[in-house]
């Protein structure tokens, strides 16, 4: 459209609403005629002139939302901090980013709140933070265990706004706990290669929960010199010890658990110690102690029928000393046909049950303090 006018302004009605259409683009352009402008004493001569304006755009809709994160998550939801949080965000668009206009960007500024709903400011209404995409909020004082949403309001240079909002995130600042419970071990030894071990309900996390935990072995509590560390979520291992442990040796089962955040707690075993080999070899010798000598300590003949006994000596220890004899009785070495296996104690000595005019073979084992 065109018109002529006198002034150094004008105002254009577009009586057709057509014309106006989002992200179209008006210019204004005039042009003056050559003409000679006479003064009392002189003329001046006015050149033609041609000029257009820079443009104007058309823009009848908010900023298109973009996406809001939160930086610093672990696993993309829990935080440890309690008095920052780190934001993002990308993607908010406006007419502008056509190309049509002067701005570079369609956004004038943008806003940035937290709450503790989505959308919600009632921990921090929305504050400019200018044209920036990145901004971290300082000196709150968030609960642990509480979940927050960071919220992004951006507004255009017509002053229309949108907004969008982060995945929730939860704070949690504290460590598991430790519940009293003691890790479960099975016996005081260790008989092999392989070792179970147990940690159930020894620790504790209730607001991010236990993700995973570090078990190691170790000299002493904490350390893990023994063997690598091994990770798992269960809360039982069938730990290898790669047969880096010495008999008579002592070590520790130390755990880290770690939670949802990160954090860990530690707790250790108590001590165990190795004990791989059965007891040194003793004797065992016929007939009644108090009546032997160091010159005829074993009988070979006895003169009841009713009665006979055995004692021994020379079986040790020394990793986890004798727990208990077990004897049984037989005609031939290693037989049980006249007295199963019973277990005996930790006595040196027995006397069984009689068999008239039998030879009698006594057969010793004996067990350590496993």
């Amino acid at each position: 459209m065109s018109s002529s006018v006198e002034t150094q302004f004008l105002n254009v009605e577009f009586t057709q609403e057509e014309y106006l259409q989002h992200g179209r683009r008006f210019y204004v352009c005039i042009h003056a005629d050559e003409k000679e402008m006479p003064f009392e004493k002189w003329t001046s001569n006015l050149t033609e002139v041609n000029a257009c304006s820079n443009g104007i755009t058309v823009d009848l809709t908010p900023p298109t939302p973009g996406t809001v994160n939160v930086d610093g998550l672990t696993d993309g939801y829990f935080q440890i901090s309690k008095t920052y949080v780190a934001m993002k965000w990308t993607d908010f668009t406006d007419v502008e980013e056509e190309g049509h206009t002067p701005h570079q960007l369609g956004i004038s500024h943008y806003e940035v709140a937290l709450g503790s709903v989505p959308g919600g400011q009632d921990v921090v209404k929305f504050t400019n933070v200018g044209s920036v995409d990145h901004y971290t909020l300082h000196s709150l004082h968030l609960h642990s265990g509480n979940t927050y949403y960071v919220s992004v309001k951006a507004t255009d240079f017509v002053n229309m706004t949108t907004a969008a909002v982060s995945k929730g995130f939860l704070v949690d600042s504290t460590a598991p706990v430790l519940t009293g419970q003691l890790v479960q071990l099975e016996g005081r030894y260790i008989t092999s290669r392989v070792v179970h071990v147990c940690w159930t309900n020894v620790f504790l996390d209730e607001e991010s929960g236990l993700k995973e935990y570090m078990v190691s072995m170790g000299t002493r509590p904490a350390y893990a010199d023994v063997s690598e560390n091994v990770i798992t979520d269960q809360d039982c291992l069938d730990f290898d010890t790669l047969n880096n442990v010495v008999d008579g040796h002592s070590y520790y089962f130390s755990l880290k658990a770690f939670n949802g955040a990160g954090l860990y707690t530690l707790s250790s075993s108590r001590l165990l110690t190795v004990d791989t080999t059965p007891p040194s070899t003793g004797h065992v010798y016929d007939g009644v102690q108090s009546a032997a000598s160091n010159d005829d300590k074993d009988k070979d003949y006895i003169t009841s029928a009713s009665e006979m006994a055995a004692y021994w000596e020379g079986f040790d220890d020394p990793h986890s000393n004798i727990a208990m004899y077990k004897v049984k009785v037989g005609t031939c070495a290693g037989c049980d046909d006249k007295l199963e296996e019973i277990e005996f104690g930790n006595t040196k000595k027995h006397q069984p049950p009689a068999h008239p005019a039998l030879p009698w073979s006594e057969v010793l084992h004996h067990s350590d303090s496993l």
